[in-house]
């Protein structure tokens, strides 16, 4: 069964397989990363490098085929964790110093030389989603937690926490970070103050490691120590109330890691035997619709899986286990094709259609159909796909074939296996208008697309933006040359409130305005 989903001047083709209920992951590469034990991975927010940590080794990996790309040695030191920023330009290394009692710290480096920037306390670090922040905290005896500056390292704030600091994530609106602790709870603080903002209370064992869903709506917590007995559960909360939405069984032994995918459908969750034996899966999938468990991995994963974490913008994740081994894999729902745009622009007689794939899997190729008012759909011509790709790629047809009339374009997406799926139409009008001309948006009031055209008699650039009623800019449509001719475009509104919203062209000195009126 496969389904489409819409968004911004943009569609999403997804392929749903059955999902089993226990078994290995669908492995799209893996690697021996390191000689032992994986304790991190983290991915750059273009989902196309790896970095992981294991004793003296920091290791970068390309996710298109698990490469190494570079190898950074820590002698003498015993890494605990690491963390990759955004932008990939540095990283951070954490491991403990001193005599006992040791005490937590990390080297921030920079990712093109290895040097060191600048250190910071506390072993388990994390970055701020704009990257401008780094955020520090726990090992061995360290009970603060702070927050600097990546620029220079300026330190923000450092506040105790009260029990011992576990993992530490920012929120993805970068106004919060939420801290596991060892006193059973989830600590929130202002992320610029230190302001403690709330505390989660509920687990009955050590909180390990913490997740925000990518809405910044929800944390996943889970729990786990060294007693074996003791709770080891995932727990949902709401971020702006703290209240509790549900518990989960979690790992016989201690929960990891936790990950939500990056289109918020799965919460993922880790664990291991530690140094008590367990049956239980390695890798769970949880349903965030109804929480249930959508499927589990118990082979081809070791006797643990103590990292893990979702590639933005993809269907992917990726996980270290204790063998060193590091793995790219796909949660259930595979995406073969995920096109990002798709448009199309008239000019010298002729539509030229442009669209772009953001990862493949198993595509053959697109055929291209097209349809006039009393025409059934033909097709015109066929562009081969990449096969699979995790990195964009740019397809391109031209259809010289065309007089005066309305046209309408549609992609029929077709996999290896014969399967396939079709785009949305997209609709071009080859008229004589001789004017510049913004039309009223179709359908309107609409909820959460639409479609905009517009007619340009003379080549030029084009700025189409939409503006709320206070004249605040809350899309960017077009802002480029277009050709003379009509053009048309997508508006996905999904992401805004309902009400009245402005959109106003401005090319060659010609500037228009129109209501639309979006209802959710």
């Amino acid at each position: 069964m496969r389904r489409i989903v819409f968004s911004a001047v943009v569609f999403f083709l997804y392929y749903t397989i059955t999902c089993f209920s226990q078994g290995s992951p669908t492995i799209i590469w893996s690697v021996q990363a390191n000689p032992t034990l994986i304790d991190k991975v983290s991915v750059t927010s273009n989902g196309q490098m790896i970095l992981t940590s294991s004793q003296q080794h920091a290791r970068t990996f390309s996710i298109v085929d698990g490469s190494l790309i570079d190898n950074f040695e820590y002698p003498g030191e015993n890494l605990i964790s690491s963390s990759l920023s955004p932008a990939g330009d540095s990283f951070t290394v954490g491991y403990t110093v001193g005599t006992y009692p040791p005490s937590g710290q990390s080297a921030l480096n920079d990712l093109s030389s290895g040097n060191v920037i600048f250190t910071l306390p506390g072993c388990f670090t994390a970055y701020s989603h704009d990257g401008s922040k780094v955020a520090g905290t726990g090992g061995g005896v360290y009970r603060y937690v702070n927050v600097h500056l990546t620029a220079n390292g300026t330190e923000l704030f450092n506040i105790y926490n009260g029990g011992y600091p576990g993992y530490v994530q920012f929120s993805p609106d970068d106004h919060l970070i939420a801290v596991a602790s060892s006193d059973n709870t989830i600590k929130l603080y202002d992320s610029d103050s230190g302001t403690l903002i709330r505390t989660l209370s509920g687990h009955t064992n050590d909180v390990n490691t913490v997740a925000f869903s990518p809405d910044g709506m929800l944390i996943a917590s889970g729990a786990g120590g060294w007693d074996a007995s003791g709770e080891s559960t995932i727990k949902i909360w709401n971020v702006i109330n703290g209240d509790l939405i549900t518990t989960l069984p979690g790992h016989d032994y201690w929960v990891d890691d936790l990950a939500f995918s990056s289109n918020g459908l799965y919460l993922l969750s880790s664990g291991r035997d530690g140094l008590y034996p367990s049956n239980d899966a390695k890798i769970k999938i949880w349903r965030t619709s109804d929480w249930e468990l959508d499927v589990y991995y118990d082979e081809e994963v070791a006797n643990g899986v103590p990292t893990l974490t979702a590639v933005k913008g993809t269907n992917y994740f990726v996980y270290g286990n204790s063998y060193g081994e590091l793995f790219l894999a796909s949660f259930p729902d595979v995406i073969p094709v995920e096109l990002t745009s798709f448009s199309a622009s008239i000019g010298n007689s002729k539509v030229t259609l442009n669209w772009t794939t953001a990862t493949e899997l198993n595509n053959y190729g697109f055929e291209i159909l097209r349809s006039t008012q009393n025409e059934n759909w033909q097709k015109i011509g066929f562009v081969k796909g990449y096969g699979n790709s995790v990195s964009p790629k740019d397809y391109s047809f031209v259809d010289n074939s065309v007089t005066k009339g309305i046209y309408s374009y549609r992609l029929k997406q077709i996999d290896n296996d014969g399967s396939f799926e079709y785009s949305k139409v997209i609709e071009v009008d080859l008229g004589t208008q001789a004017e510049y001309e913004l039309t009223q948006n179709y359908p309107n009031p609409f909820n959460p697309v639409t479609t905009i055209r517009y007619n340009l008699p003379e080549s030029g650039n084009v700025k189409l933006n939409v503006y709320n009623l206070l004249g605040e800019q809350v899309a960017v449509l077009v802002d480029e040359f277009k050709e003379t001719g009509v053009h048309t475009v997508n508006f996905n509104a999904e992401n805004l409130q309902s009400g009245f919203y402005i959109y106003k062209i401005e090319a060659n000195g010609f500037v228009q305005s129109r209501k639309m009126t979006l209802i959710k």
